[in-house]
């Protein structure tokens, strides 16, 4: 998010105000900061094994809608995005966030 932010140049200051109110947790850097694993990388995407969530859709499946939404945000036409596209990216990024909080509480 905060990459994203930055790159877009799009309200960077509303994140930031919700990450020092601790309102929006930047869980990535949590697992970084406070667990020791065997993996290359600490993306969400590496550590499906550890926290064990299984996608409803593989990345092939989504890659494109991602690579959708990530033209239209940078076009603006966001708006005019079909909203199955908006779910497979949303819902895929939503529950393997929330299955890594949980993952996280429980450790």
């Amino acid at each position: 998010m905060k990459r994203m932010a930055s790159r877009h140049q799009l309200h960077e200051d509303a994140l930031d105000e919700f990450l020092r109110r601790e309102t929006f947790v930047d869980l990535h850097a949590v697992v970084r900061q406070s667990m020791v694993l065997s993996v290359e990388s600490y993306s969400i995407k590496k550590l499906e094994a550890f926290y064990g969530y299984e996608r409803a859709a593989e990345l092939a499946e989504v890659r494109p809608a991602l690579n959708t939404v990530e033209w239209a945000i940078e076009m603006g036409g966001v708006d005019q995005l079909a909203p199955q596209t908006l779910d497979l990216v949303a819902g895929r990024k939503a529950k393997a966030a929330w299955a890594v909080n949980e993952w996280l509480v429980a450790s």
